[in-house]
């Protein structure tokens, strides 16, 4: 179903902005405009970025409301958040383990490790790197575990049980 972008919701996602802010707030202890940790910065980066890929979009896909590209960019700015707000249980390297295929050209993986949860990974693209600055580099990753997607969604909903 077509849906052109309107000021009204140009202005809820503005709104949406500022509300993460807040939450970024809490989470952080610092104001919205603090930078610095870096990660408001690196979420500032991530909306504009989604911002840049949205202009001109007339069409949008999967809940009628985005585009996957920019459920990719929520899923990214997310993540950042997490683990910058966990950095002793996460990790990133540019190498996948030796006896597992190769890295995806442009992309590294980070990870959160949260203990008797399992890992949650995703692979980002390269120009995110720095968004992580001071997440504990590893030379490659550990050997896959063969999680899934729906395994990782487990594993984020039983960590969040216990938070």
């Amino acid at each position: 179903m077509p849906y052109e972008l309107d000021q009204h919701h140009d202005c809820t996602f503005r709104t949406r902005y500022v509300e993460i802010q807040k939450l970024l707030h809490d989470a952080l202890g610092a104001p919205p405009d603090d930078t610095s940790t870096g990660t408001v910065a690196a979420v500032q980066t991530v909306i504009d970025q989604r911002d840049e890929a949205r202009a001109g979009l007339t069409q949008y896909e999967n809940d009628g409301f985005h585009t996957n590209d920019e459920l990719y960019l929520h899923r990214h700015a997310l993540f950042i958040a997490l683990v910058r707000s966990h950095p002793k249980l996460s990790w990133r390297t540019k190498a996948h383990h030796p006896d597992d295929a190769p890295m995806y050209a442009g992309y590294f993986l980070v990870t959160l490790d949260p203990p008797a949860v399992g890992p949650m990974g995703y692979h980002m693209p390269l120009p995110y790197w720095q968004h992580f600055d001071g997440i504990y580099e590893a030379e490659h990753a550990p050997r896959w575990d063969g999680y899934s997607a729906d395994d990782t969604h487990q594993r984020l909903v039983n960590w969040a049980r216990t938070l």
